[in-house]
């Protein structure tokens, strides 16, 4: 069985998942945050589909573009690396600066995230930037990671419904006004929702 593509109307919304209701049928699909923040509750969707089947468990995974599931599944080859951790991946960085990130070399960019240790960010790093060509090369200047606690604290601020892309300056402008006090992801989160 594949299921490559599916339309219908969204239920419910969470952090890195939504209900899609298909003619009656609900089905759960795991998504990157990116996709997730594209979709309204109530409203129809069409989402590109992976169906990863394990020995106990039929999983399916969705994305809103055709490149968002490419470098799902480029990242799917690299030994290590399984749904989860490339869903991470892709819902840390989204597909453009992933790519810069993998095409600049930059470890610390991938290590940063969660669940990633240097070995795998590594082996990403050498596996995909032959895979990927000069798509990666051709994508613009490295990608400069947050530190871990920083990235933790956007994906905290992503996880209560803000844009990445304002959690982010958010967190920064925290980070700058600690003056080099070592603030937890909690403490960042806190500071971070003042300037939001």
């Amino acid at each position: 069985m594949v299921i490559a593509r599916l339309r219908g109307r969204v239920i419910e919304k969470g952090f890195q998942s939504v209900l899609l209701d298909v003619q009656g049928v609900g089905f759960e699909v795991a998504v990157p945050i990116t996709t997730a923040e594209g979709l309204t509750v109530g409203k129809e969707a069409e989402l590109l589909t992976y169906l990863h089947v394990r020995e106990d468990a039929l999983q399916l995974y969705g994305f809103l573009t055709p490149s968002e599931r490419e470098l799902f599944l480029h990242l799917l080859s690299v030994s290590g690396v399984g749904p989860k951790v490339a869903l991470n991946l892709l819902s840390a960085r989204g597909v453009e600066a992933l790519r810069r990130a993998i095409g600049a070399g930059d470890v610390a960019a991938l290590t940063a995230i969660s669940g990633i240790g240097r070995k795998t960010a590594e082996r990403i790093i050498v596996e995909l930037r032959e895979k990927l060509g000069g798509a990666v090369a051709k994508t613009g200047p490295s990608y400069a990671a947050l530190p871990g606690t920083a990235e933790e604290a956007v994906l905290a601020l992503v996880s209560l419904g803000f844009q990445r892309k304002d959690a982010e300056r958010a967190v920064l402008q925290a980070l700058e006004s600690a003056a080099g006090r070592d603030l937890g992801a909690d403490e960042l989160v806190r500071e971070a929702l003042r300037r939001m």
